[in-house]
């Protein structure tokens, strides 16, 4: 079982960096910049981001940053009081969930992670997974 899930996790960064170079998105593996638009990042994936310092997830986590929501499954919010590192890991990490959720697949903090550093975000709290 833990081999069957880590082909399918595996699967899905793969889709995610194919997806984004098959679509002329080489720039969301560039380092991050401050004046990179997440907002059309996140547009790339069908994502929107809802930029709110109150944030549906405190309902959830007392110290949620960023969340997605299933009951809105194209939306993501995000704190918009973080440093450019951190907005671009978080809006990553989220649009992960929604990836996640767009392919039926169980919702995994690390998973999400991981996909975050697939596609260029240089944070995350869980250990990167292993080649």
């Amino acid at each position: 079982m833990t081999r069957f899930r880590e082909q399918v996790q595996g699967f899905a960064v793969g889709a995610a960096v194919i997806a984004a170079v098959m679509l002329g998105l080489p720039a969301i593996l560039a380092p991050a910049s401050p004046l990179k638009d997440m907002d059309e990042m996140a547009a790339t994936f069908g994502v929107e981001i809802v930029w709110t310092s109150v944030s549906p997830c405190q309902g959830i986590r007392t110290d949620a940053i960023g969340c997605h929501i299933e009951l809105t499954p194209s939306r993501i919010y995000v704190s918009p009081d973080l440093t450019a590192s951190d907005t671009r890991y978080i809006v990553l990490h989220e649009i992960g969930h929604v990836v996640q959720s767009r392919l039926g697949i169980p919702l995994d903090e690390c998973e999400a992670d991981n996909f975050a550093r697939s596609l260029g975000a240089v944070v995350g709290e869980c250990p990167a997974a292993s080649p």
